[in-house]
């Protein structure tokens, strides 16, 4: 991961050569002492730049090295033996391959004879190993007269090290660079001008993130993918294409159409990437598109409705979920190149509906979803289209209909894997928008259909104990996931988040060795027990995010902590999904920023995760992240910044639970002590204190709330007593807080307050919920009056009454 910050100018070359793979001091010392070497690698290697950078040594030595570059000509006499005397020549070929037959027969016997010191740079096939020279200059490594020096693909660690020296360590978050590093391919070149890219992109703001855009016609980003997809024949453009449109598909299922020796030649290079147990191709997808490009017009169609129509029309041929999209989306669209709904198997129409309409929703495509929602609707319906449904709806802010949408199913009728799912998500759902329901209202509708399976009531047994965690009840919340990991018909995920819960508790009551054992103990749940690799990433990714949480709390960190997120994050960005990329960065900012203590870290990944959760359904954690990013921005000095980002943080779920408020509260303290308001600061630190003690009294303050008081009562004590206002109002509240509450007074709207201050109303909402929590007011009038009325008895005090 990055290390030390520096920042480059955006588009600055780098002359930095990186990589072990390649020392230009020790190539030009074996050329300075006499012998010839011969760089091979695959296109985008880096071999000219390598080749530069060892001309670049053999210069700073004094010698004068001649450079012949395509179309040049080889210097008079090169092939002749050398006089007596003279001193040999030293000859750098940057592509050996554009030169013709003389001219490679003089430069050979020029480096038999002694004539030159040859540095030649040629191309190989990664699958095959063989090189692009001819013959005549292979056999100088042959012979013995050359040294041959093989340049690899970029692996994930060099990568990130170049990255670094094109755009700086300060730029790019995380999953940004995880995803450039993944379509780079291990090609140099490529991932130069993805990173620029990239860079250029977040310099140009916007909150759309950096990978779902694709390269501009003309830019340098599209010249490097049509260098680089113009080295690949037909066959292997299709089978680039083929993946791209239908990622994550099976390679069993793609060698039906494919050969498999092109697909294990796209593995070798490492534009198709392999996954899992059923060895799931992924593309990469900026060279996909453009291979896809570069095809003739409905090649690509063809092929996807063949695989489409064997999948639907042959029982034997088994489904395969990216096929089954495809599916969904010729339906969609009105083709008739493929069998319509009517003449599929109603069970498999509903799997493939509801597979498309859950693919879309993960995209953040919510309109997308309800289409195939109403196709699936419009025949005979299927559970998984009701929970599709309500997850759209829900993203679209339509809540009542959202809860509608699973409600008026008949539990009895659903199968237990597909009831637990629809459970699961209604429970998740009160937790960010209750809209008045609760968890007593899926118990009577699980109730009225007679179900008693243990495997589904254990899902709301988790979400009481999600939601005791939510409200700072530590012992509630230990209690109701204990209950969980003690019944044998939970299920895998079921369990896995109730020993998330019981740990984070256990840590909130002062037994953080407790915590992180349990949090080792889903780790392993988790692991495959063949490959010892995640068998889910989110919960992978989860489980990362509350280790280090609770390692601060503990005050003691699980080792290979790092080393698991660079492997999550890099899976997460070799697949199209935006929530793996959201949950990605605010596990990068928690570990990498908050629990290593590097706020510009911190501040870097959670601005690049908030972008990423807006659309999706992880935002629920956009108030958590906020706070988080707003106390790294204080820390830093920037509070203007800080309490913008508070600012934007909507203040209805802050009314939803307790921790959201805790973690407001926090925030505030911070942005006031970088600002000098030391009595803001006591105040929203005795807010936050008593937001824990109405969760749980017997939790008492944690380690991180203890630091936190004795240091402000430190800083206090040094400015005693101007560090105490005997003003309550003048003491608490912010002069911003000061001022709209004064505009309340006098009865103004929110709307009136903001057109008279220039601000937003959500602004304005969140400045007048600060000042209530901070005065203790109970309602929007009590605030005014109580401000109205100590700003007159100020006023008398200083006599100007």
């Amino acid at each position: 991961m990055p290390g030390t910050a520096r920042r480059r100018v955006v588009g600055a070359p780098s002359e930095e050569v990186v990589g072990l793979d390649r020392d230009p001091t020790e190539i030009a010392e074996l050329l300075a002492t006499g012998g010839s070497v011969v760089i091979v690698g695959v296109p985008g290697s880096g071999k000219s730049h390598l080749a530069r950078a060892v001309t670049a040594e053999l210069r700073r030595r004094d010698l004068d090295p001649v450079v012949l570059r395509p179309g040049q000509r080889p210097p008079e006499g090169l092939g002749e033996h050398p006089a007596p005397g003279v001193p040999s020549l030293v000859l750098v070929v940057d592509d050996a391959r554009s030169f013709d037959e003389p001219d490679l027969e003089a430069i050979s016997r020029a480096a038999y004879t002694g004539r030159a010191r040859v540095l030649l740079t040629a191309e190989t096939d990664p699958c095959t190993q063989s090189s692009g020279l001819p013959p005549v200059l292979a056999q100088l490594w042959l012979d013995g007269v050359a040294v041959r020096h093989d340049l690899q693909l970029l692996d994930d660690v060099t990568a990130d090290q170049l990255i670094s020296c094109v755009v700086g360590d300060d730029v790019l978050d995380s999953v940004t660079r995880a995803v450039v590093t993944q379509r780079s391919a291990g090609n140099r070149m490529l991932l130069r001008e993805l990173a620029l890219d990239a860079a250029e992109a977040q310099r140009g703001g916007g909150h759309e993130p950096w990978e779902t855009r694709r390269a501009r016609a003309g830019s340098r980003l599209a010249d490097a993918l049509r260098t680089v997809v113009a080295d690949y024949d037909e066959e292997q453009k299709l089978a680039l294409a083929l993946v791209g449109r239908l990622d994550g598909i099976e390679y069993s299922t793609l060698s039906r159409v494919v050969r498999p020796a092109v697909l294990d030649a796209l593995i070798g290079r490492r534009v198709l990437r392999e996954t899992g147990p059923h060895r799931l191709l992924h593309a990469t997808a900026p060279i996909a598109q453009e291979a896809d490009h570069r095809l003739p017009p409905g090649r690509v169609d063809t092929v996807v409705d063949e695989l489409i129509g064997r999948m639907l029309t042959q029982p034997g041929v088994g489904t395969s979920e990216p096929v089954m999209r495809a599916a969904a989306a010729a339906w969609h669209s009105g083709s008739d190149s493929v069998p319509s709904p009517g003449e599929v198997d109603p069970v498999l129409r509903g799997r493939v509906l509801g597979t498309a309409a859950a693919a879309a929703n993960a995209e953040g495509r919510a309109g997308l979803a309800l289409d195939y929602v109403a196709l699936g609707f419009a025949v005979d319906g299927h559970p998984g289209l009701n929970l599709e449904a309500s997850r759209a709806l829900a993203r679209l802010h339509e809540i009542d209909e959202a809860y509608a949408q699973i409600s008026r199913l008949d539990a009895a009728t659903v199968p237990v894997p597909e009831l637990r799912r629809l459970v699961r998500w209604w429970a998740s759902m009160i937790a960010w928008n209750p809209a008045g329901q609760t968890i007593a209202d899926i118990e009577e509708w699980l109730a009225a259909a007679g179900v008693t399976d243990r495997s589904v009531l254990c899902e709301l047994d988790v979400q009481r104990a999600e939601e005791c965690y939510l409200d700072l009840d530590w012992t509630g919340g230990e209690r109701n996931a204990l209950r969980v990991l003690a019944e044998p018909e939970a299920g895998t995920l079921a369990r896995l988040r109730a020993s998330v819960v019981a740990a984070m508790c256990a840590a909130q009551l002062g037994r953080g060795s407790d915590g992180l054992t349990m949090l080792a103990r889903a780790e392993r749940i988790n692991r495959d027990p063949v490959t010892s690799r995640p068998v889910s990433l989110r919960t992978e990714l989860v489980l990362i995010c509350f280790q280090a949480f609770t390692g601060v709390i503990a005050t003691s960190m699980p080792p290979h902590l790092d080393a698991r997120l660079r492997f999550a994050v890099g899976v997460a960005a070799q697949r199209k999904d935006r929530s793996g990329l959201a949950l990605a960065g605010i596990v990068s900012g928690v570990a990498l920023g908050f629990a290593a203590g590097d706020d510009a870290r911190a501040e870097l990944e959670f601005g690049a995760a908030i972008d990423r959760i807006d659309r999706i359904e992880f935002a629920v954690f956009r108030p958590l992240v906020g706070d988080l990013r707003a106390s790294a921005l204080a820390r830093l000095g920037r509070v203007a910044e800080a309490r913008q980002v508070l600012d934007e943080i909507d203040i209805e779920q802050l009314r939803t639970h307790r921790l959201f408020r805790y973690s407001r509260h926090v925030a505030e303290y911070n942005i006031a002590v970088a600002a000098g308001e030391f009595g803001t600061a006591e105040a929203a630190l005795v807010a936050a204190e008593a937001e824990r003690v109405a969760g749980d009294a017997t939790a008492g303050p944690s380690v991180t709330d203890r630091k936190r008081r004795q240091s402000l009562d430190r800083t206090i004590d040094t400015l005693a007593p101007a560090g105490r206002s005997e003003s309550p109002a003048g003491r608490v509240l912010t002069e911003r807080e000061h001022e709209i509450a004064l505009l309340v007074a006098r009865r103004l709207s929110n709307k009136e307050i903001a057109q008279q201050l220039y601000l937003s109303v959500r602004t304005v909402e969140s400045h007048i919920y600060a000042a209530r929590g901070k005065l203790g007011a109970g309602s929007r009038r009590e605030l005014g009056d109580r401000v109205r009325e100590q700003d007159a008895r100020d006023r008398v005090a200083d006599g100007r009454l």
